[in-house]
This record gives C-alpha cells, sequence and structure tokens, in this order.
C-alpha cells in the first residue's frame, strides 16, 4: 500500500500528452528560428565575401593599368660579402 501511496503522489506532477504537445511546439518554433537566423547568416557573408572579392579584384586592375605604375621604382639589389673564416682565408663561392 505504501507503494501505491507515493506512486499517486508522484502521478499530478508527471507530464501530461498536452504539456508534451507545448513542448514540442516550442522545439518546432526554437528549430525554425534558429533556420532562419543560419540562413540568413550564411547568405549576408556570401554577399560580404563577394563585395569584398570584386572590390580588391578592381583595385588591382586600377593600379595594374595606372601610369604610375610604369615609373614604379626599380627593385633594391643588396650584396652580400664573402664570408672570410678565422684564419683569413676566403670560403669558396659556390
Amino acid at each position: 500500500m505504501e507503494r501505491i501511496a507515493q506512486v499517486e503522489a508522484i502521478l499530478p506532477t508527471l507530464a501530461t500528452k498536452a504539456d508534451i504537445g507545448e513542448v514540442r511546439a516550442d522545439l518546432h518554433k526554437a528549430i525554425a528560428t534558429t533556420n532562419a537566423w543560419m540562413i540568413a547568416t550564411v547568405i549576408s557573408l556570401f554577399l560580404g565575401f563577394s563585395g569584398l572579392f570584386l572590390t580588391v579584384n578592381s583595385a588591382s586592375r586600377a593600379s595594374s593599368t595606372s601610369p604610375a605604375a610604369s615609373s614604379a621604382t626599380p627593385p633594391m639589389i643588396i650584396q652580400v660579402p664573402a664570408y672570410v673564416h678565422a684564419g683569413g682565408t676566403r670560403s669558396p663561392q659556390h
């Protein structure tokens, strides 16, 4: 009898079919909202990176066709002296 009393005491706190239905509806709504945000984020990233690519591409074309590019500073050449051993002899150059 004592076990039956314990079960009867717990029984009103258990979820009913209506409670589970409400939780399922809330869960579906949350999933739909999350999916909408994810899709919007992916579209925004795609558009942003496309705009960035087009901007960089047009900027590189403009700089390569400008007349200032032909009068650019020539490359700097750095000559490193040959290594001298402690005895004063030079190492063979390869």
